[in-house]
Formats: C-alpha cells, structure tokens, sequence
C-alpha cells in the first residue's frame, strides 16, 4: 500500500475518534489508528527511515490509552 495513503488513514480515523460521542466508537477509530501506525513504522524501518521509532511509540500509546 502506498505510504501517503497510509498517512491520510491514520490521520482521519484521528479526526473520527476526535468527533465521536460514543466511546466505543472512538475506541474502535483509535484502534485502527494505532493498526496503521504499526504498519506505517514497519514500512519506515524497511527503508531505513528514521522517523520510523516515532511511529512505533505512537502505536504503543495509543494501545496503552486503550488499556
């Protein structure tokens, strides 16, 4: 999958989870959030990209929150 599109996912199930008055629903956007997170710094650390440690540790809050 193309990384851009990637980022434009992760960004509006953000936006979603943000909007959402149910808290289940802002779990599940979150969720999915942190899913493409961990893609997104799969895809980096392939490459070498050094943003990729940011990704990770974003993923990792966003399941701790969950918790």
């Amino acid at each position: 999958m193309d990384l851009n599109q990637l980022y434009f996912e992760h960004q509006v199930l953000l936006m979603r989870a943000d909007r959402s008055d149910l808290p289940g629903e802002r779990i599940g956007h979150e969720r999915g959030a942190a899913l493409i997170a961990g893609r997104i710094g799969c895809i980096q650390r392939a490459s070498g990209a050094g943003a990729a440690k940011a990704w990770r540790t974003t993923a990792s809050a966003v399941r701790e929150l969950q918790a």
